[in-house]
């Protein structure tokens, strides 16, 4: 409660007002804010009021504001007009968002809620929350004119990096990037400088590497150039180059934003001195809106962008991609901001989480990315294509009604006023709204500042409370035993969700799990429920797939009945013998020695290929079939093209995993990553294919930005470098020299498919050497009689580029641990598909390209055979996974008529298992 004293008591309670910079977050009386009238007055407040801070952390926010503007101005009163002033600045269009809410929700007829009273509230606890931050509190890094960092500083780890305007004429004449290295040679000093930073990339050197890296090249120069002085002066090159950064500096004792030069917090309840050492940080900004133009003037992006209306479906029912989402769909019909109409405005799936730099600190940094969902599928996924649009860095996490600031006013004119671009030098404009948000559980709870999973009410998508387990440890988990259908009895719904928020910000406590407002309530086309999506990759491969495996094999669990760690050796065995194809990155690793280590990719592999055919023989018949739906019903959801039949059975197949599973394992695992199993068909309603919104990509790309950071010194150096290479090197890729730019492309992901040849939307590149072959006698008539041509006139290869898979023929013996001449192909003679394993592929003088395979034949056996005995009323199939014998024979096809490269796995059982890819989207 925030109490009211007389003016003699002011000092000696801001005294008691104690913070501790190395805590990571103090019990901070902004977290619930309470409402007061007297913000909708004009009212003067006395200036003898103060506050105590109770262990009840609610806050008058015109006491507040008032002791703020108190502090900064020395007046007797609080001016009114510095309430309206940041009441406009970070005003929230609350009756737009209902308005809104009303047309894409949908919501029930008999909902009473007073839309009017409730836009009043929102808009108050929100323009509450953002009083924390002020307009003046960030400095934009182009314009600030520090002097250059001291000499003595190079070896201090402990220094203020402060970036500096690309003027006429840098600092230093000589680190001019149009300066030739040395007189006589024709590369520039920027030129040198991308060079050497594009092979630390590719290669992954270390900072130690890259610093002798710079030594040993200085030493073959006959003139050192700045740059190679040391690697201090590398990253300080790239840390100065040109981009739309700006820093925003905070408060590290009350997380309140200040401005650069400010030597008290403007928070009235802290007050403390921020020109000491550690006592003010501050997060990065870059500019979206910049991004986006940047993006608009690639060439080919504006086509890429239109790709949407022109695609073909495989089937024009099923959900294929996030455009047959509901969410999309609500705003791509009836010449709504995404249709046809304006083929110009983008949508965006955001993304946060913390990312460890350092193993012997808690460092860590925490980048937001904005995912363009109109890019095709690959290229939407690439880091090149996502926009860097904000990086908190340090100890502690980040607090999100800052941090998410001025994320949330980019964002709210990008779909109200959109910006101005060029196309074909026509001006057009272009809206941006948001519609998705994907994270694992911790960084989902602070973006929707929502209760952490082992909280109450900690679903994002409904309101079932969970309660209480006890451990035997002494210890407690959250758990939400399963209620069967009612799960959809208690789905959230945006406004209601508007009114938690309200009522816990009155209460001062959370209202069924939602602490209070989030940036991102108010976002027009921003749905609170639907629109935060579950992520697969760590709620189901990171979640259940690991907990499962672990239960499985762990000497702790050797007792229970579902162990098999006896056969951890013959598991071992199983896995080593696998040779995965070349789209899985990584070859299978023991369970026994290798299994902590395991990443979400390798999970997935597990889950879809190799688990089913290993544990066929080794699970109990129940247990096989339990966890057989649950992988069936996955891949269901991650298909290529998902119709309604499909989903309604993973709903069922999910249901009953998750109702059996207390009763096989118990109910101690039944967390809120097993509760969410239940959500997850609706989330593929919603927003399309779980690997649609799977937040692989976006550690993908937190890969590529930890990549930049080498060693624990100038940590602050080399985030700003970092962050203006991403923004960057783009644009430095294509200003490299002609003479240069071959070793620059091949280091810097160079696409190695060459010359490409267009059949239609596919092409072909055969690798390596061609061969002459002879054929047998049968395989020459069959290629006369159906495709008249000759095989003396043809080329014969052994690998082959197609559709951006890699395919090898099976006697392709330089290649030992993969097997990627297994295929699933479309028999013309026979007209029915087909698994077999290549033999080589074919090329005519014509122009027409073969592929020789030898076909499998359907074996008998299923993968259930051994669980006839165990009731499988629900069917489980796992579809995906064939079980197939060899043949003798030979079928030739024309390369278009490939599918798809499968997995192939020979464990020494009476017949092969070919698996299916799930999609053909997802790979390492």
């Amino acid at each position: 409660m925030i109490m009211m004293e007389n003016n003699e008591g002011i000092a000696e309670k801001r005294r008691k007002v104690t913070y501790s910079a190395r805590t990571a977050r103090p019990k901070r009386y902004n977290r619930y804010l309470k409402l007061s009238s007297s913000l909708t007055t004009s009212n003067d407040r006395p200036a003898s009021l103060s506050h105590s801070v109770t262990n009840n952390t609610s806050i008058d926010c015109a006491e507040f504001l008032s002791e703020c503007e108190t502090t900064a101005t020395a007046s007797d009163q609080v001016n009114s007009s510095f309430i309206s002033d940041v009441s406009s600045n970070t005003s929230i269009d609350c009756a737009d968002l209902l308005s809104e809410c009303e047309k894409i929700e949908e919501p029930a007829a008999n909902n009473d809620v007073n839309q009017s009273q409730l836009a009043d509230e929102i808009e108050k606890i929100l323009n509450d929350i953002r009083t924390l931050g002020h307009q003046e509190g960030y400095e934009d890094l182009s314009q600030n004119d520090e002097d250059d960092i001291p000499e003595s500083f190079i070896e201090d780890s402990e220094y203020e990096f402060e970036l500096e305007e690309n003027k006429e004429g840098n600092v230093n004449d000589d680190t001019d990037q149009g300066n030739l290295i040395y007189a006589g040679h024709t590369m520039t000093v920027g030129v040198s400088m991308l060079l050497i930073l594009i092979y630390s990339i590719s290669h992954g050197i270390s900072g130690s590497q890259l610093s002798d890296l710079l030594t040993l090249i200085g030493l073959h120069c006959v003139k050192i150039h700045p740059g190679l002085k040391s690697l201090f002066h590398f990253q300080k090159y790239f840390a100065e180059l040109k981009s739309p950064v700006k820093k925003h500096y905070f408060c590290k004792f009350c997380l309140t934003l200040v401005s650069d030069s400010a030597k008290t917090c403007a928070n009235g309840l802290c007050l403390r001195d921020i020109t000491k050492e550690n006592s003010k940080g501050y997060f990065l900004e870059i500019s979206v809106t910049e991004q986006l133009k940047n993006l608009f003037n690639r060439e080919g992006f504006v086509d890429a962008i239109k790709h949407r209306f022109s695609k073909i479906k495989r089937n024009k029912s099923n959900i294929e991609d996030i455009y047959d989402g509901e969410i999309y769909k609500k705003l791509s019909t009836n010449n709504r901001p995404l249709s046809e109409h304006y083929p110009f405005n983008v949508s965006f799936t955001m993304n946060t989480d913390g990312v460890p730099i350092f193993k012997s600190s808690k460092f860590s940094i925490w980048p937001v990315y904005l995912m363009i969902n109109e890019l095709p599928k690959k290229e939407r996924k690439l880091t090149e294509n996502m926009m860097l649009c904000g990086l908190w860095f340090g100890e502690i996490k980040p607090f999100m009604p800052v941090f998410g600031k001025p994320l949330h006013e980019a964002l709210k004119t990008l779909e109200t006023l959109g910006i101005q671009i060029e196309v074909n030098g026509r001006t057009e404009r272009c809206k941006g709204f948001l519609l998705c948000t994907t994270a694992d559980l911790p960084a989902r709870s602070l973006l929707l500042n929502m209760n952490q999973f082992n909280g109450a009410y900690s679903c994002q998508k409904c309101t079932l409370e969970g309660r209480t387990f006890k451990t035997g440890k002494g210890g407690s988990v959250r758990i939400f035993p399963y209620q069967g259908e009612n799960v959809n009895e208690h789905k959230r719904d945006k406004l209601q969700t508007i009114q938690n928020a309200i009522q816990a910000t009155e209460c001062g406590k959370p209202v069924q799990g939602i602490k209070g407002p989030s940036f991102l309530m108010d976002l027009k086309a921003y749905d609170f429920v639907k629109g935060s999506c579950i992520d697969y990759m760590h709620g189901v491969l990171l979640g259940i797939t690991k907990l499962l495996t672990t239960l499985w094999v762990s000497p702790k669990h050797s007792k229970e009945t579902f162990s098999i760690a006896t056969f951890s050796e013959l598991i071992d065995k199983k896995l080593l013998s696998i040779k995965p194809p070349s789209f899985i990155s990584r070859v299978p690793r023991t369970l026994s020695c290798h299994f902590k280590y395991w990443k979400a990719s390798e999970l997935r592999s597990w889950l879809f290929y190799y688990s089913l055919p290993i544990l066929n023989n080794l699970l109990i018949a129940s247990y096989f079939i339990h966890y057989a739906a649950f992988v069936e019903a996955i891949s269901l959801l991650c298909g290529n093209s998902i119709s309604e039949d499909s989903i309604q059975k993973s709903e069922v197949l999910l249901q009953y995993f998750v109702m059996v599973f207390p009763e096989l394992y118990g109910e101690r695992y039944m967390t809120l990553n097993m509760h969410a199993l239940l959500h997850l068909p609706q989330c593929v309603r919603d927003s399309g294919p779980l690997w649609v919104t799977s937040c692989f990509s976006f550690e993908s790309a937190n890969g590529e930005l930890t990549k930049l950071f080498h060693g624990t010194q100038n940590v602050e150096c080399q985030i700003v470098a970092s962050v203006n290479i991403i923004q960057n090197l783009p644009t430095l890729m294509n200003s490299i020299p002609e003479q240069f730019s071959g070793f620059a492309k091949r280091m810097h992901r160079f696409n190695p498919l060459g010359n490409r040849k267009f059949v239609g939307d596919m092409f072909e590149k055969f690798c390596g050497s061609a061969y002459s072959k002879l054929l047998t006698a049968s395989l020459n008539e069959k290629l006369q009689n159906s495709f008249n041509v000759l095989s003396s006139e043809m080329q014969f290869f052994n690998r082959m580029i197609f559709r951006g898979q890699v395919y090898h023929s099976k006697d392709y013996t330089r290649v030992k641990q993969r097997n990627s001449y297994t295929v699933k192909y479309f028999c013309p003679e026979s007209r029915i598909v087909k698994f077999g394993q290549i033999l080589f592929f074919g090329h005519h003088k014509t122009g027409q390209s073969f592929t020789f395979i030898s076909p499998f034949k359907r074996s008998e056996k299923t993968l259930f055979d051994l669980c006839r005995d165990t009731p499988n009323v629900l069917r489980v199939q796992a579809p995906h996974i064939h079980l197939l014998l060899p043949t003798n024979n030979t079928d030739i096809i024309l390369v278009q008529n490939l599918i798809t490269v499968c997995v192939f796995i020979d464990i020494q059982d009476s017949c092969w298992y070919v698996c299916e890819p799930p999609n053909f989207t997802e790979t390492d």
